[in-house]
């Protein structure tokens, strides 16, 4: 009987790495960002989620802020219009709060110096110290100050929004029988909320739509222009 000799294992010490295969053509690989997850059109009930993420407009709250270091005198006509939570990255609402609160208690414009000086005195310049030296790259140009701060607040805005509705789909999905026409009522009173309340008022000619039939199975109308 003749048996097999098992091949020799190779030295660790003298074996060489060898590359990764490269994609057959016509492979495709998923792409995604860091901050991003991949999108899951389901939760993990089973129910769709088709709104894949929160508004965002990190593109203005970085030329905003960036407009601002160009130009700190942009800043004292917008400070009212936002405040830090409006901002969707939080990084970028503590920059902003330290901008509001040079303007609002020094009367001042927030030049680079102050807003240093005021992070460094919340304990927040060296985490923010980086990205303060690169926005001002990020402005095309400070004179349209104003507009990127709209930007922001329409993402603010809709964030919000988009909270109030998931929030009251949420409640009208879970309620029973006895206490559907009370969290239907509830959600509209939301819904309602949430398109008025939430920042200012960027259209000229709001559309007012009439809910309260859903309630009595009747047909929403919207109100004449």
């Amino acid at each position: 009987m003749t048996t097999t000799p098992h091949p020799a294992q190779p030295d660790p010490a003298t074996t060489t790495s060898v590359r990764p295969t490269p994609l057959a053509q016509g492979a495709t690989i998923t792409v995604t960002h860091d901050d991003e997850p991949p999108y899951n059109p389901y939760d993990d009930s089973g129910s769709v989620t088709p709104i894949r993420t929160p508004h965002r407009n990190l593109e203005a709250e970085r030329a905003l802020l960036g407009a601002i270091l160009l130009d700190p005198h942009q800043a004292m006509p917008l400070t009212g219009l936002l405040d830090e939570n409006d901002f969707d990255n939080p990084t970028h609402g503590t920059l902003w709060h330290a901008i509001t609160t040079i303007t609002t208690r020094d009367a001042t414009p927030p030049d680079y110096l102050a807003i240093r000086r005021e992070l460094e005195h919340t304990g927040q310049f060296t985490r923010t110290a980086q990205l303060l030296a690169d926005l001002p790259a990020h402005c095309p140009t400070p004179l349209h100050a104003h507009a990127y701060a709209q930007d922001v607040a329409r993402a603010a805005r809709a964030r919000r929004i988009t909270h109030q509705l998931r929030h009251s789909l949420h409640a009208v999905e879970t309620a029973t029988p006895a206490t559907l026409d009370l969290a239907a009522a509830e959600a509209l009173e939301r819904i309602t909320e949430a398109t008025t309340s939430f920042g200012p008022t960027l259209t000229t000619t709001p559309l007012h739509i009439d809910l309260s039939g859903l309630l009595t199975d009747g047909i929403p109308e919207a109100d004449p222009p």
